[in-house]
């Protein structure tokens, strides 16, 4: 079975208004691993949390979704965050989507456009319990807002948002 891939058109006013990016799952041992390392950071900034998180991958980040990495140390949230950006690639001709390249700095002119990029890095990677939960099959087309940045396995409907994110998960 191949990786995941999905299409992140950003929607919202700006000058990254249009721009198309392609995202891409890491394989589940590159997931896994950065889940760990995201739980430890967390763990090591949150004393509080429950010490049987720290092996739980993928599963454990969930409880706490990408707002649980605002929580650690800034060295250790940034390094996390800018590994996600390492599954988008920037389509740089809208004409031509299966023409990619990895992301340079000037490809992102608006803050706003890394964390709905974040959201749905972090959304492909999870989707999987909502899909247990129902089809084996993603959705055709899906709609993620900044607001659901905390990812949890509750199934709570984010609050109403003017900045969508619209992606397409392919198989």
């Amino acid at each position: 079975m191949s990786l995941k891939e999905s299409t992140l058109t950003i929607q919202s006013e700006g000058r990254d208004r249009g721009k198309v990016f392609s995202l891409t799952e890491w394989s589940a041992i590159k997931a896994d691993r950065w889940a760990n390392r995201a739980l430890l950071a967390i763990m090591k900034s949150n004393p509080d949390i429950p010490t049987e998180l720290a092996g739980s991958g993928v599963a454990g980040l969930l409880n706490f979704g990408v707002k649980g990495l605002m929580r650690t140390d800034a060295a250790d949230a940034q390094q996390l965050m800018d590994e996600m950006l390492s599954c988008a690639e920037i389509v740089p001709d809208t004409r031509n989507p299966n023409i990619k390249r990895q992301l340079v700095e000037s490809d992102i002119e608006e803050v706003a456009t890394l964390w709905e990029l974040r959201v749905a890095i972090f959304s492909l990677h999870t989707d999987f319990f909502s899909l247990a939960n129902s089809s084996t099959s993603p959705a055709p087309e899906e709609t993620t807002s900044l607001e659901s940045a905390n990812i949890s396995t509750s199934q709570k409907s984010p609050a109403p948002s003017s900045r969508r994110v619209k992606h397409r998960f392919t198989s």
